[in-house]
């Protein structure tokens, strides 16, 4: 029995629970015992995967972490060679080298040319110089505001959310 089925169960259940004296029903109360036994085991099954599939991400986590870590030192080492590789070319006056393997070439980078401010910002007429208005919502402000009943209209403290907890 799935865990949705035994959880539709217990409603049908509870409906006819009690006998008209008021009392619960032996039917009833088997019916229960059997449910929560069944119920119990779906929810060991479901927790073991879900502990599982925690520890299973924590381990990709960490896995991950060593690789990035591997593709950053990769990264590096490759820009290093190819700085030194470069520097050296230019400092004999190569621009082109064929080897057995490779063309290596030193080429202009392209796109837009780099813009170089050499003034402060305030040396320069006001035409080039832009202006930038950040407004936002002071949250903590209203989060007290909401705790000693001082708060606009509009704003309220919401309800905290729910986790399941497997120890």
């Amino acid at each position: 029995m799935k865990l949705e089925e035994s959880l539709a169960m217990v409603h049908i259940l509870e409906e006819n629970l009690y006998s008209e004296e008021g009392e619960i029903t032996q039917e009833a109360a088997d019916m229960l015992d059997a449910w929560e036994a069944e119920v119990k085991k779906n929810a060991d099954a479901i927790a073991y995967v879900i502990r599982r599939r925690q520890e299973e991400s924590d381990l990709l986590a960490q896995e991950i972490s060593r690789l990035q870590e591997h593709k950053n030192r990769s990264d590096q080492t490759a820009k290093y060679l190819s700085t030194r590789l470069k520097n050296a070319l230019e400092a004999r006056g190569i621009k082109k080298l064929d080897t057995p393997y490779n063309k290596i070439s030193i080429i202009n980078n392209g796109g837009v040319l780099p813009l170089l401010v050499d003034v402060p910002m305030e040396k320069l007429p006001e035409a080039y110089i832009k202006v930038k208005i950040v407004s936002s919502i002071d949250n903590e402000a209203l989060r007290i505001a909401c705790n000693t009943g001082n708060a606009p209209e509009g704003v309220r403290l919401g309800e905290r959310g729910t986790r399941l907890a497997i120890k």
